[in-house]
């Protein structure tokens, strides 16, 4: 059960993610607040509103795959651990970037597996430095709508305009 910060987010997320306006939104708290489990209620409630749309009418049913990431390995297994049944991959694997004599750099030839529409949770996003974002706004689809994920008391370096 959800206590009412977290109702007031999962609110939040629901009003954002049904919004064709907004592409971007974050996500704080302190650590052990519930952000991702927050997250996997709203995942649950969509599902349960998703089975029901495809019982009413199955020709208006609109699914759209989440995609989990975060910015570290550890964060990655926390993740893992809080979704056993979602793939987590760092988000520079996801998008296909490697380090090269330090600086990142494109992967040649990659493909995203991010689909237009999807939906991508970025954990640990206060670790996102200005270099990350530019490669997350160039290779992550517009339609695609992110949830920056970060505990509030690490300052959060990325800049979003709403």
């Amino acid at each position: 059960m959800l206590n009412p910060e977290q109702k007031i987010a999962k609110d939040r997320l629901i009003s954002y993610l049904n919004s064709t306006s907004e592409n971007r939104i974050i996500l704080t708290g302190s650590g052990g607040t519930g952000k991702t489990f927050t997250i996997s209620q709203v995942m649950s409630d969509l599902n349960k509103l998703l089975k029901l749309s495809a019982v009413i009418d199955s020709t208006k049913v609109n699914y759209r795959p989440w995609y989990f990431s975060a910015t570290t390995n550890k964060a990655k297994q926390a993740i893992q651990r809080c979704l056993p049944n979602q793939e987590v991959d760092t988000i520079h694997s996801l998008l296909g970037l490697r380090p090269f004599r330090g600086h990142l750099t494109k992967s040649k030839n990659f493909t995203s597996k991010l689909s237009p529409g999807s939906i991508l949770v970025i954990d640990e996003a206060s670790y996102i430095d200005d270099k990350l974002l530019s490669f997350i706004d160039e290779l992550v689809p517009k339609s695609v709508k992110v949830i920056y994920v970060g505990d509030e008391v690490e300052a959060m370096v990325i800049d979003i305009d709403e």
